[in-house]
């Protein structure tokens, strides 16, 4: 019998009553334990199925064991098992598995999209959103939602985002935005990789490749590889010398000139090779890309380009504030098609954790207006709770497909006391921003004022900024606890006062002492 045969009478005899089937579809693979690579026994039983690929079973095995979030290898798992068992030659045609297929996909109120077909590599939100977009008038947010609950919540399916992505930006760099000519703040990388000629010499590319390598990326990070490298470079001076003369001791102008010698050379190699320069910097902006950006449904362009400059200066010198930031907006908000920019001020986003409906992960966040000055009295309480942290509690609560009873009231008192203990948190911030309510896209105007406000708040006749013949006095340090968050704000308004030092203020380099 063929195989379409053979399923076709599985399907038959498990329809009759009476007869009961876990599955239609005869085993061909497995069920064939899978271990670990840290050798921490098996996680569970991989089996493909008669008329099944190989990726798609791979990638079921994958989702109901987490093994995505892991950093599991999929392709490296699916080429093992192809390749070792032969039997499986014909369920190998794909590499890339389906996560999702409906045949006939219904959604909204009675719309037959057809047969739906959601790959490995797409995300479930992105897709229906993409069909409510072209359905606007049939679909709403809720059928959306109330579909991405219904696929999500099989075990076999993987959903990493509840917000669809309606904007993307790839491939930015430095020759997109011609007034980005900043340093860049790895240090501890080899300059060849990153010089914009090294390919075209000859193997210049798999010398590339070679010191890309994560293994030989941390060892160039190694502290002692200077002194090490000093030392094996004078040794091997020494070496020379003695091969290349008569005499098998070192003169004693030969003992005080080598040295030298071997310092100056190794330093100049170290520093020409594995040190970054300006040339090296600017060809690394030229060849690596920066993240790419992305906004997300509901989200604001403004905050979304803060947060993807906050991203992209982890690695790069500090990008808020910066042409490409404003350019980059500038482009964002011409898309009226997509975008309706109502403000160009980020405002300060606040992670409150997240919310599990039905097996599904709902991150709430919270966007506060009073980082931006302009926006002041936007949220003024009339009642016991903050009308921005319910307007959120809504936003939210109109995501989350079933909503839980009384979600609005309930999340909204969640936010709000998270909102009040990170307020409380503030004055012990590291974070200069944070401590003084603004964020970084702030005036050093709006700087001065906020610290300034702050510090006489706290009973202290002391701005920030010293003048002379103002009539300010400074006042004597108690050691009180209102002094102490008064001094707080103006430390965090020194590390902002001017632009050298908020440019240091903003590297967001990990230091490495």
């Amino acid at each position: 019998m063929t195989e379409p045969q053979i399923l076709s009478l599985a399907r038959t005899v498990c329809s009759f009553e009476g007869v009961r089937c876990s599955r239609d579809a005869p085993i061909i693979f497995g069920p064939q334990g899978i271990s670990g690579p840290d050798d921490s026994g098996i996680v569970g039983h991989l089996s493909v199925h008669m008329g099944e690929q190989v990726a798609d079973a791979t990638y079921k095995f994958f989702a109901r064991h987490n093994l995505f979030e892991k950093k599991w290898d999929f392709s490296a798992l699916l080429d093992q098992i192809c390749k070792r068992f032969q039997g499986l030659k014909n369920n190998c045609g794909r590499k890339k598995a389906i996560k999702y297929y409906n045949d006939s996909f219904i959604m909204g109120d009675g719309v037959d999209l057809g047969s739906l077909v959601i790959w490995q590599d797409e995300e479930v939100i992105d897709v229906l959103h993409a069909i409510r977009m072209k359905h606007p008038q049939n679909i709403t947010i809720h059928d959306q939602m109330r579909a991405f609950s219904r696929i999500c919540h099989r075990e076999e399916v993987e959903c990493q985002k509840t917000n669809a992505t309606v904007f993307k930006i790839n491939n930015i760099n430095w020759r997109d935005y011609p007034f980005f000519w900043n340093e860049t703040c790895e240090v501890y990388v080899a300059g060849w990789q990153h010089m914009s000629d090294m390919g075209k010499v000859w193997k210049g590319d798999k010398i590339v490749e070679f010191l890309k390598r994560e293994d030989i990326e941390a060892a160039l990070r190694w502290p002692l590889l200077g002194p090490l490298f000093l030392f094996l470079w004078s040794l091997f001076l020494y070496l020379m010398s003695y091969c290349s003369g008569k005499q098998t001791n070192l003169n004693r102008i030969q003992k005080i000139i080598l040295p030298i010698v071997a310092f100056a050379t190794g330093s100049f190699i170290f520093t020409a090779f594995v040190e970054p320069t300006d040339m090296i910097d600017r060809a690394m902006h030229s060849r690596e890309y920066l993240p790419d950006l992305e906004i997300f449904e509901n989200e604001e362009p403004a905050d979304a380009v803060m947060r993807w400059a906050k991203e992209a200066s982890r690695k790069h010198h500090p990008i808020v504030r910066q042409p490409i930031h404003e350019m980059l907006l500038e482009h964002v908000c011409a898309r009226t098609d997509l975008f309706n920019c109502t403000r160009r001020r980020a405002w300060e986003l606040m992670d409150f954790g997240h919310i599990t409906v039905a097996s599904q992960s709902y991150q709430l966040y919270h966007m506060d207006p009073r980082a931006d000055p302009v926006m002041k009295g936007a949220c003024v309480t009339t009642n016991a709770l903050d009308p921005c942290i319910e307007r959120t509690a809504r936003l939210h609560c109109g995501r989350i497909v079933p909503p839980p009873m009384g979600c609005v009231r309930d999340l909204a008192r969640h936010m709000a006391n998270q909102y009040r203990e990170f307020n409380r948190g503030r004055g012990s911030s590291k974070n200069a921003y944070t401590k003084l309510v603004l964020e970084m896209d702030a005036t050093h105007e709006e700087i001065f004022r906020r610290a300034a406000r702050l510090v006489r708040q706290r009973g202290m006749n002391f701005p920030p900024l010293a003048r002379v013949g103002n009539g300010t006095a400074k006042m004597y340090y108690d050691h009180d606890k209102r002094s102490m968050a008064a001094y707080g704000y103006w430390d965090a308004f020194q590390r902002l006062k001017d632009k050298e030092a908020r440019e240091w203020t903003d590297k967001p380099c990990t230091p490495m002492f």
